[in-house]
């Protein structure tokens, strides 16, 4: 079609103004059309091959992230590989990534270690109901012009102004919204191709899955460490850790406190087990508020709690422990179920590299200490 709309006129046009090529104009004219096909040829070429590298490295792209998330059950990790595979292919300026906490929805990530991720959003926010009805994805220039936009509370519109939040696409498991992805500094004239939105579609399915896993994997781990009577860390989460932290120590002092509620047998002969359970959470509570940031604590067995104070030297790990002794009565005797019911605890303390040269000895002589 170009040719035949094209030849003659150029041929005319180009006999009128170089009339020495005489004959030769028509294979001028030929040569010049060969050259513009060509050019035109390539062009599309390398504007087809655009499409396609890039819809290969996307695929290739979320291939990597489908293998390095099936191989995490640490939701940090997988949380931290999302963010980048998204970064890595679109342009923002920030992303968040919240998860669900009960009536909430709380950040958990930001790809900016600088940036505050401590907010949270209702899971009954007119945003949220618009996801579970089916939406893949919310971009807030559009939402702000539709109908649930006037339902939003206000401390909604500031958080998401002071964002500079674009768009919202939710992690899906089925019909369940495990999290929330915000891209947020894009740019005001800037919006998201069809090619994008899918993409953070289909990164967001893969990471559902993930993050379900490691979820739930992480609630086992933390349940298999916990004492379920009172809440602190239990025996195996205590031989864990002293291990770990005698190793890190070095020749930094590393304290070992145990803490042996007196007489607990006929303690619980005498006022039936239910009050012996109801004093050691309240041991164990009181415990923890004297320690603080400074330890941890561990009920290492029925009547026994440690604390591990890492840093931590002989003398202030004495006064750390006549401070629970206190902390200890008091709770007990405010209690109104024990009333002129008298308990009291012995603490015993060893000190490593001092008094031990390795944590099983740290273990011992702590627990020698208290007799």
């Amino acid at each position: 079609l170009i040719a035949i709309n094209w030849v003659q006129p150029v041929h005319i046009f180009i006999s009128r103004h170089i009339p020495q090529l005489g004959e030769h104009v028509m294979a001028l004219v030929v040569v010049l059309f060969t050259l513009l096909l060509t050019i035109l040829f390539y062009c599309m070429k390398h504007l087809a091959d655009m499409v396609f590298v890039r819809e290969e490295q996307q695929n290739r792209r979320l291939q990597e992230f489908t293998l390095a998330a099936s191989k995490s059950l640490d939701t940090q990790e997988i949380m931290e590989t999302l963010s980048r595979v998204i970064t890595n292919e679109i342009r923002t300026g920030q992303v968040y990534i919240l998860l669900e906490d009960g009536k909430y929805y709380r950040a958990k990530f930001a790809s900016t270690p600088l940036a505050a991720a401590g907010f949270r959003l209702r899971a009954d926010s007119p945003i949220l109901l618009s996801l579970k009805h089916g939406e893949p994805h919310v971009i807030l220039k559009e939402f702000r012009a539709g109908p649930l936009a006037a339902a939003m509370w206000s401390e909604e519109q500031k958080l998401f102004s002071k964002l500079d939040l674009d768009c919202i696409v939710p992690i899906k498991d089925q019909d369940e919204i495990v999290g929330l992805v915000f891209l947020c500094g894009r740019g005001k004239d800037v919006g998201y191709s069809f090619a994008e939105l899918s993409f953070l579609s289909v990164a967001c399915s893969i990471a559902s899955i993930a993050l379900k896993n490691a979820v739930l994997y992480e609630q086992m781990f933390r349940e298999a460490r916990i004492d379920p009577l009172t809440g602190v860390n239990n025996y195996r989460s205590f031989v864990e850790k002293v291990k770990q932290e005698f190793d890190r120590a070095g020749q930094e002092p590393l304290a070992l406190v145990y803490i042996d509620f007196d007489d607990f047998k006929l303690y619980n002969q005498l006022y039936g087990s239910a009050q012996g359970d109801r004093a050691l959470q309240i041991g164990a509570k009181a415990i923890e508020e004297s320690v603080g940031s400074q330890g941890t604590v561990f009920r290492s067995g029925g009547k026994i709690f440690a604390v591990l104070l890492p840093g931590m030297d002989g003398r202030r790990a004495e006064l750390l422990s006549r401070q629970i002794q206190n902390t200890i009565r008091t709770r007990l005797a405010q209690d109104a179920g024990a009333t002129n019911r008298n308990l009291t605890v012995s603490c015993g303390i060893c000190v490593s590299p001092y008094a031990a040269s390795t944590a099983k000895e740290l273990m011992d002589n702590a627990d020698m200490a208290v007799y």
